[in-house]
């Protein structure tokens, strides 16, 4: 027996009726055609800028000639 695909509806904040929703910050209502989430579009902006962001390509930690040979090990295994 098989089984129907799953489908998710929202309501809408603006008119109130029920629209399939396809889990996008894009979808609009099938009633009023306003954006089920009126704060996706920013939400997901937001999310891709933080995607964006780089860790810096290497940690700095100074390994002087003074530490034991562990301690400079396990800096440099950090830093790599």
């Amino acid at each position: 027996m098989e089984r129907p695909p799953l489908s998710a509806t929202k309501r809408c904040p603006h008119c109130g009726q029920w629209s399939a929703h396809q889990l996008q910050p894009d979808d609009r209502c099938e009633h009023c055609q306003e954006l089920l989430d009126p704060f996706g579009p920013q939400r997901q902006a937001e999310l891709a800028r933080a995607w964006k962001w780089e860790m810096p390509p290497m940690l700095l930690l100074p390994i002087p000639p003074t530490d034991p040979a562990w301690l400079r090990a396990l800096k440099y295994g950090v830093v790599q």
